[in-house]
């Protein structure tokens, strides 16, 4: 009877400290955003919060929850991290506790999940190879099963705005897909999760993970507003990579408010493009971006080999480039970055503010 006794009580002891240092990490972040805020002005969106405490060494991505059913999101109006039960209720910071803030009441764009840990529908509509999409879970759901390996759907139709208020979920890789927004737009986008390893290494971070192997991805009358990405290897807010004869064709895309980060190969549409991989971009419009990474990253597309890209009507506003040296790579702008792997010197291309780096050329370009 006394185990009996005992084993709850611990539970609950650890219960209630794990919820304090919770709290307690919740404002300490939250008076980290404060005095950015402070020092450098207003912060957009997630996107923006992220890029700004990771120049002060925050790596606001590292804090999670100890307790259970507990998530982190990130208060694009209060510029404030939330402490939030069930996806639903907040319980801290106190006075957005008393006030009753909901952060499953549709506001998208506002809200976004530290960890990527979100609500998921149990189902989405589906006719044949079909599927309609109507709200963010729903969509989260299709990431989930995609990037699964059910690749039973090839085409779909968004019917609504969607915020996926940060879930950490990308479509992995590609088969043969024909996606339609609508002139609808996905908020809150978040990729932290690799669409394939390879030689021990992460690759293809973004919403459409990789393109390869003779798959063809179409892409057309899209918004993508408030993305986050944290890659490693091949990092593109659309698209992480185009490899060995992957087809991607993109018409009428937006990318704003957005920002992307990754070790190698890193840019505002998508990370890489190798040979004969064709690629198609008409009438897209990159704005209000950040592109960061150690080596091979451009404003656009971080590294391309031989000539594969065509392009109409693609324009860039507000794109920030910049270097993290933190990955071990440090070069002045547009030029290359030389260092030692595996015991063998290497060079490879820097950073630029410009559209995207030639992979066997080491030279930075412009599409136009």
């Amino acid at each position: 009877i006394l185990a009996a006794v005992l084993i709850p009580t611990f539970s609950g002891i650890i219960k209630k400290a794990n919820i304090a240092a919770d709290q307690k990490a919740v404002a300490e972040i939250n008076k980290q955003l404060a005095m950015v805020e402070a020092e450098s002005g207003e912060i957009a969106s997630y996107g923006d919060a992220t890029a700004r405490l990771f120049e002060n060494g925050i790596d606001i991505a590292d804090y999670k929850p100890l307790a259970k059913d507990y998530t982190f999101y990130y208060d694009a109006d209060l510029n404030k991290v939330l402490y939030v039960k069930d996806h639903k209720n907040v319980e801290f910071p106190v006075a957005e506790a008393e006030a009753g803030l909901d952060v499953s009441v549709d506001d998208p764009g506002r809200w976004t999940s530290l960890s990527g840990e979100v609500e998921v529908a149990a189902s989405y509509s589906k006719s044949g190879t079909t599927a309609t999409i109507t709200k963010g879970s729903e969509f989260v759901k299709l990431l989930n099963d995609y990037s699964e390996g059910d690749k039973s759907v090839t085409k779909i139709e968004l019917t609504a705005d969607i915020d996926l208020k940060g879930a950490s979920a990308n479509f992995g890789k590609i088969a043969n897909l024909e996606f339609n927004g609508n002139g609808k737009t996905i908020y809150g986008f978040q990729a932290n999760k690799q669409a394939y390893n390879a030689d021990d290494d992460n690759y293809a971070f973004g919403l459409f993970g990789s393109v390869n192997a003779s798959a063809n991805l179409k892409v057309s009358n899209l918004i993508i507003d408030g993305a986050t990405v944290n890659g490693i290897d091949h990092s593109g807010i659309l698209v992480g990579n185009v490899t060995n004869g992957g087809n991607l064709t993109v018409n009428g895309v937006t990318i704003k408010n957005s920002y992307v980060r990754g070790m190698a190969s890193v840019g505002a549409i998508t990370g890489y493009v190798s040979a004969s991989s064709p690629v198609s971009l008409t009438d897209v419009t990159v704005s209000n971006v950040t592109v960061v990474g150690g080596r091979g990253v451009a404003k656009l597309v971080g590294e391309v080999q031989g000539t594969p890209i065509t392009l109409s009507n693609v324009t860039a506003q507000d794109v920030t480039v910049a270097q993290d040296t933190s990955f071990g790579f440090e070069s002045a702008e547009n030029a290359s970055v030389t260092f030692t792997e595996d015991g063998t010197s290497k060079t490879r291309p820097g950073w630029t503010t410009k559209d995207y780096w030639d992979k066997d050329n080491r030279e930075a370009k412009n599409f136009q």
